[in-house]
C-alpha cells in the first residue's frame, strides 16, 4: 500500500532525522513509482555520499537535464542535486556552476521591489500611531 508520495515524505523525514541509508532505500523505492521527479532526485543525494563525480545518479540527473520540457522549479531541483554531487566528489568548480544556476534562477523567481517594502514599513506605522495613541 506504499505509495509515491508515502517513499518521499518518509525519505525526507529520515534525512531530517539523519537516517540516511534508509533514507536513500526510500528514495529510491519513490523514483521507482515516479522516475521523473526532480525533487526527489534532490533529496536523493542529500541522503548519499558520493565518491564518484560520474556516479548512475549524476549521469541519470544529466540525460534528465535535456529535456527540452522540464519546468524550470525541476531545472533548480537538479541543478542543486548536480551541485551536492560534485561537492561531495571534490569537483568544486563544477559544483559552484551547478548551485550559481540554481540560485539565479531562484532569484529571478522572486520580484524585490524596494518601494513596496518602504510603503509597506510606513503603513505599519501608521497604523501602530493611530492604534496606540
Amino acid at each position: 500500500p506504499y505509495s509515491f508520495e508515502s517513499y518521499k515524505f518518509y525519505g525526507g523525514t529520515l534525512i531530517e532525522l539523519g537516517r540516511f541509508k534508509e533514507a536513500e532505500e526510500s528514495l529510491r523505492k519513490a523514483l521507482k513509482i515516479k522516475p521523473d521527479s526532480a525533487e526527489v532526485l534532490r533529496n536523493l543525494t542529500l541522503s548519499v555520499k558520493y565518491q564518484d563525480p560520474n556516479h548512475k545518479d549524476a549521469q541519470y540527473i544529466l540525460k534528465f537535464l535535456e529535456n527540452p520540457k522540464l519546468s524550470e522549479s525541476d531545472k533548480i531541483h537538479l541543478w542543486f542535486a548536480l551541485a551536492k554531487i560534485y561537492h561531495d566528489t571534490y569537483q568544486i568548480e563544477k559544483a559552484f556552476e551547478y548551485m550559481s544556476k540554481a540560485n539565479l534562477a531562484i532569484s529571478k523567481q522572486h520580484y524585490f521591489d524596494i518601494y513596496h517594502v518602504h510603503q509597506y514599513i510606513i503603513d505599519i506605522q501608521k497604523f501602530c500611531d493611530e492604534s496606540f495613541v
